[in-house]
């Protein structure tokens, strides 16, 4: 009898102590972009002779319908992209930062020259704690929107 007893609590306890409901255990933050800037003839100009100097790149995000010019913190990353080098190829980096979680959209320009620049939209999904870039954007032409591939746009410049 005591064993019956004891096989019904244990029984009650465990069938109790499942919750159905799906727990979020981790956040994913994913909304970096690789940019590749080439000439007509298809070859990287970034960082190369005669080509588009990194330090001389500005970028904006648009905030309140406004461009504000980055400057951040880092100062490996003060003007809010990066130079990388990826199998022998320069790729400028940069974050589709959300200013705000209830947008669900971010902007940037990035400023080649006083009339030279490129406008860059990122779709961010917010879904399940995470921070996701789903689709780009440039010069309102959709780019990328698929996870088959990384996350790279080109540039003709």
């Amino acid at each position: 009898m005591m064993k019956k007893i004891l096989s019904y609590i244990i029984l009650i306890l465990t069938i109790n102590s499942c919750d159905k409901r799906e727990i979020i255990c981790c956040t994913n933050i994913d909304f970096g972009l690789d940019i590749l800037i080439v000439n007509s003839d298809g070859i990287n100009i970034l960082d190369k002779i005669d080509g588009i100097a990194s330090e001389d790149i500005r970028l904006f995000y648009k905030e309140n319908a406004e461009w504000i010019e980055h400057f951040g913190y880092d100062q490996r990353n003060a003007k809010g992209m990066t130079t990388i080098d990826i199998d022998g190829e320069n790729r400028l980096r940069v974050l589709l930062t959300p200013d705000d979680d209830k947008k669900d959209f971010t902007e940037i320009k990035i400023q080649f020259s006083e009339n030279d620049f490129d406008l860059i939209k990122g779709e961010i999904d917010f879904s399940n704690g995470n921070v996701i870039c789903r689709k780009v954007w440039c010069n309102g032409v959709l780019k990328w929107e698929s996870y088959a591939t990384e996350r790279l746009i080109t540039l003709i410049k």
